[in-house]
């Protein structure tokens, strides 16, 4: 009788709060164990009335819903859920918000949590074995991430993506992934035990983990993961970590308790309740799962107890201002809660409808210039936190901002900067080099990349040779991205002092050699001039008719001195040490 009474006053209160506010509220249904009731509905009350529907996914599809429906999650006009079942479940790849199947993976791998990161990226983290699964949507393609150090060490329940990189808390540690590469790409250890709670907040570029005593700590994800300070709200038994406007929400489970700690302006500690829930349940099915969700544009929010583990469940949407409840109820159809999504409008108009549904994703190889979408048939242009123009390789996420007088709607866009075009040589048939032994090939040929123009070719093979014959060198053009282009050229040498006589060779002594400080030129000519070349091929010193050169400020190494005179041209290798 007590739990009929506690409903009325929910629907009367719930009536009088139809005209401030409407709702659309997305409850996951876990569904019972061994059955096939495990489905998402949609609970609503816009047309002054609340209705339930009944399960989406098995209406769209004519089917069977799930045996226990782990996890449910949207990106624009796809959305993936996961079973777990205790035989093989499934990963499905649906349309939304028909939920329409497109793709279904079959696995044993106990799927558990979703991060689905775009249209066409989903990452799920499974329990047996204990890995994290990337999901190609565009190929309907499913394979592990790399994990070269063995990171992955449990199945994740709390995961989620910033600025290309997917983090996964796993016991007292965050895993990270990146979205570009598929692999483990380092671990963070926040230093607050066992992690209860993952967010990621866009305004400050910063993660924030819970753990299960109410300790809240800070990761600044652009500054190298820094850790903040550890903040102690209190608050027993929390969990259920959400965000909104740098305000970080969690439950006290055991007193059905709401809790608000605003990052941006430090609150009092410890934290006092913001909220009490009076729907019935224990500390184990109130708030079961992920029952809890924020709406990121109002920032009201809805909470529900699978209460007995029996259908149906309960809910309840409240204002984010004033705490007073919107509506309140039973679900019906809905056999364990586990997860929602809200939407709030307010009265009298509606916010802007974004004229795209789904913003494309701006794929670009060196830079990209983003320009800001509009809602309203063009009468409402979108504004960004985010930067608009990106040069840095890598993928990005930039959140647009849509307002009207009815108040906010938001979207995201992704941006990949991927550059995988090689540079192009500016020559494409390299003329063949005649050298005489001894000399040094100093013309380095040239290439234009698409991203960072002119690039100087690099080799590991030598630019001197002392033995005649035909040899090749493989030039190497490499941009920053790591693209590459390989050019080879074939080199003509002759050991010959053509235009010297011997004569000539005889009278011309060069010594010491090596040596460390003085090189000495014993000749009789009187007219000649000399420069001294490095193995690059780059002239270090220029002289005269003089015949005592300072060499030691020069770098050890070999050089090559070249006379050039009456008699004709000599080249001989030189040694500095």
């Amino acid at each position: 009788m007590r739990t009929q009474f506690t409903f009325l006053l929910f629907a009367l209160f719930a009536t009088f709060s139809y005209a401030q506010t409407t709702y659309n509220l997305e409850i996951v249904a876990e569904g019972n164990f061994g059955t096939t009731n495990g489905d998402v509905f949609n609970v609503s009350n816009s047309t002054g009335t609340t209705t339930i529907s009944s399960g989406v996914y098995q209406a769209a599809n004519n089917s069977t819903g799930f045996d226990i429906l782990q996890d449910f999650q949207v990106f624009g006009d796809v959305a993936m859920i996961v079973e777990k079942p205790a035989f093989s479940g499934r990963i499905v790849i649906v349309d939304y918000p028909s939920l329409t199947e497109v793709h279904t993976f079959t696995t044993s791998d106990a799927p558990q949590t979703i991060s689905l990161v775009s249209e066409t990226k989903g990452y799920v983290s499974t329990g047996n074995p204990a890995t994290i699964q990337f999901v190609d949507i565009a190929n309907n393609t499913i394979t592990p991430v790399t994990d070269a150090n063995n990171d992955i060490s449990s199945y994740s329940l709390n995961m989620v993506h910033a600025n290309g990189i997917v983090y996964a808390a796993m016991g007292s540690k965050v895993v990270m992934v990146d979205t570009l590469t598929q692999a483990v790409s380092g671990v963070i250890n926040p230093g607050i035990g066992s992690i209860n709670g993952l967010v990621y907040d866009e305004l400050t570029d910063m993660l924030w983990a819970m753990n299960g005593t109410g300790s809240l700590i800070s990761i600044d994800i652009l500054n190298s993961n820094s850790l903040g300070t550890e903040i102690l709200t209190g608050v027993s038994s929390s969990a259920l970590l959400r965000i909104y406007d740098s305000k970080l929400y969690f439950w006290n489970l055991s007193s059905q308790s709401l809790f608000i700690y605003n990052s941006a302006t430090p609150s009092t500690l410890p934290l006092t309740s913001s909220y009490t829930s009076t729907m019935s349940g224990n500390a184990w099915s109130f708030g079961y799962g992920r029952s809890f969700d924020v709406d990121q544009n109002t920032g009201d929010f809805a909470i529900t107890s699978a209460d007995g583990f029996m259908i149906p469940s309960l809910f309840e949407v409240v204002d984010g201002a004033t705490f007073a409840l919107i509506d309140s109820g039973s679900a019906t159809g809905v056999a364990i809660a586990n997860r929602l999504r809200l939407e709030t409008f307010p009265a009298g108009g509606t916010i802007p409808i974004p004229d795209v549904a789904t913003l494309p994703m701006i794929n670009e190889e060196c830079e990209a210039t983003l320009t800001a979408p509009t809602a309203d048939g063009g009468t409402v242009v979108a504004t960004t936190t985010d930067p608009i123009t990106y040069s840095t390789q890598g993928m990005f996420t930039v959140t647009w901002t849509y307002t009207n007088a009815n108040g906010t709607e938001t979207q995201t866009q992704d941006v990949v900067i991927e550059d995988v075009t090689a540079p192009t040589p500016d020559v494409m048939n390299l003329a063949v080099i005649d050298i005489s032994c001894d000399s040094s090939i100093s013309s380095i040929p040239m290439a234009t990349d698409n991203c960072e123009g002119a690039i100087t070719a690099t080799t590991v093979d030598p630019l001197t040779y002392s033995t005649a014959g035909t040899y090749t060198i493989n030039w190497v053009y490499a941009d920053a991205a790591g693209n590459e282009t390989i050019q080879t050229q074939t080199v003509e040498v002759t050991c010959s002092n053509v235009g010297l006589n011997d004569y000539a060779v005889s009278k011309i002594s060069i010594y010491p050699n090596p040596t460390t400080d003085v090189l000495n030129i014993a000749t009789d000519e009187v007219n000649f001039e000399g420069i001294l070349m490095n193995t690059q091929g780059q002239t270090v010193l220029k002289f005269n008719n003089e015949k005592m050169i300072h060499v030691g400020d020069l770098p050890i190494g070999v050089y090559y001195l070249q006379l050039s005179g009456a008699l004709g041209i000599l080249t001989k290798k030189v040694v500095l040490r």
